[in-house]
């Protein structure tokens, strides 16, 4: 939905045989950006008419510019197409989240407890294994994030060097100018990102992933650490900032 205070804008490319499976069983009330040459692949996919974005933007990073340039909502929640469940980690066993309009409520209570503390930037844990979630620590105020996430500014911007990594690049800028981001680790999405065509796997290749992770290391020195593990990037941000300490 598009409002004057909250837009729910899923963002996608080549997955209109999959969207609808997959995010849009979550969020069937979000309005997609798709390139204008996709519009009539994904007119059938939703009720809602299509944010279309130019042919020439491709890559997370640009695309969620586009999108922040373009969409006027004081928040702005942006969700990939390849979210396929919702968690809450609160219990014994981590408890599936089905429901739309829940789902919904959650995004939107989210961005009022963001605003609250002061925070423009809003997201969630990015482990969907209860087994590793403190009850401890249900919330951070730094660190980084990817998958549905939220906006509330439009003073800083997207790297637009960055097409497989802005989420690290952007987290870092919030943390910079803001102090703080809300991370609610009580819950999750988890995504099906790395066996499928479409969406950003155009853009992705292990030395295209070596390549940002040099760029954000020249970028943000001892902010950011990163190694490689098992075929995977493991990365920390080195920014101090407690709940207690703000």
């Amino acid at each position: 939905m598009i409002a004057d205070d909250f837009a729910l804008i899923c963002f996608s490319r080549h997955r209109s045989d999959t969207v609808r499976a997959q995010s849009g069983r979550f969020f069937p009330e979000a309005t997609y950006c798709v390139a204008q040459e996709e519009r009539n692949d994904y007119r059938p996919c939703t009720r809602r008419p299509l944010l279309l974005h130019p042919n020439s933007v491709t890559g997370i990073g640009p695309i969620r510019q586009w999108i922040l340039d373009n969409v006027r909502s004081r928040w702005v929640v942006l969700v990939p197409d390849d979210v396929v469940g919702c968690y809450s980690l609160t219990g014994t066993y981590a408890c599936r989240l089905t429901d739309p309009a829940l789902i919904l409520g959650l995004l939107r209570n989210t961005a009022e407890c963001a605003e609250a503390a002061g925070a423009k930037f809003f997201g969630f844990n990015q482990a969907w294994d209860v087994r590793k979630y403190s009850p401890f620590q249900p919330f951070n105020l730094n660190g980084w994030f990817d998958g549905p996430t939220g906006i509330g500014t439009r003073e800083i911007r997207y790297d637009p060097a960055l097409k497989l990594h802005p989420d690290i690049d952007y987290s870092l800028q919030q943390l910079l100018k803001f102090r703080l981001i809300w991370q609610d680790n009580r819950f999750s999405f988890s995504h099906d990102r790395w066996k499928q065509a479409g969406g950003n796997a155009v853009h992705r290749s292990e030395a295209a992933h070596k390549e940002e992770f040099a760029y954000l290391q020249r970028k943000w020195g001892a902010h950011l650490s990163v190694r490689w593990a098992k075929g995977t990037f493991l990365s920390k941000m080195n920014v101090e900032r407690r709940q207690h300490g703000v």
